[in-house]
């Protein structure tokens, strides 16, 4: 005689099978595609101590970066628009991207950035409303 718990399991497992033979094998199934984000090439790698906007995280450049931005934002000539540039450092080498209102606010940020970095470390991408191209 077998024992009870025994003959439990095996009837249990004997009434799912014809379940799980009916199953269409996996080539059946239809199949759904990675979303297009997944097949995508992954992005490159980024130096280690800097940040996806390219900000360094050396103490040196940070503290550069918000010396820049706190002369930015200080100065009363400037737009809005212009306190919100993009201001990054690295390397001792200050970087400015945005838009700005006019070329004389264009002079201005870059002067504090120059004063800051001096005037061989600023790389100047800024542009001015309106037009499409910076001009250096």
């Amino acid at each position: 005689m077998r024992p009870p718990l025994l003959t439990l399991a095996v009837t249990a497992l004997v009434a799912g099978l014809p379940a799980w033979a009916q199953r269409p094998p996996a080539t059946d199934r239809p199949t759904r595609e990675p979303p297009p984000e997944v097949t995508k090439s992954k992005p490159k790698p980024i130096d280690a101590g800097v940040s996806l906007s390219g900000q360094s995280d050396a103490r040196s450049d940070v503290k550069l970066t918000d010396l820049v931005r706190k002369a930015v934002l200080d100065d009363k000539r400037l737009s809005f628009a212009a306190k919100n540039v993009k201001i990054t450092s690295r390397g001792g080498e200050v970087t400015l991207r945005g838009e700005v209102e006019t070329n004389l606010e264009r002079t201005i940020v870059r002067e504090h950035a120059m004063g800051a970095a001096g005037p061989y470390q600023v790389v100047d991408e800024l542009t001015v409303k309106g037009n499409t191209l910076p001009t250096n």
